[in-house]
């Protein structure tokens, strides 16, 4: 999914139906009961992900989301 460019948002981990047992348990094993992973696409590759993990469950919000994005071009661009 992050290699088409889609953003992965879970906000709470242990109740994400959308993860497989094993993706539900490393997470939870990892402590991060919410994830967000922004993936960074450059001429219509996927190259890298920024991935952000809280010990508790959140929603994120679009603000936070679009940060995570920022953050992940500019972190790009600084030691490409």
């Amino acid at each position: 999914e992050q290699r088409s460019g889609k953003i992965i948002a879970i906000a709470d981990a242990e109740t994400d139906t959308s993860l497989s047992p094993s993706a539900r348990e490393a997470f939870l094993a990892m402590q991060a009961k919410a994830v967000l992973s922004v993936p960074l696409i450059k001429e219509g590759q996927w190259v890298a992900s920024l991935s952000l993990h809280h010990s508790a469950a959140h929603e994120w919000s679009q603000e936070e989301i679009q940060l995570a994005q920022e953050t992940a071009e500019r972190t790009w661009a600084a030691v490409e």
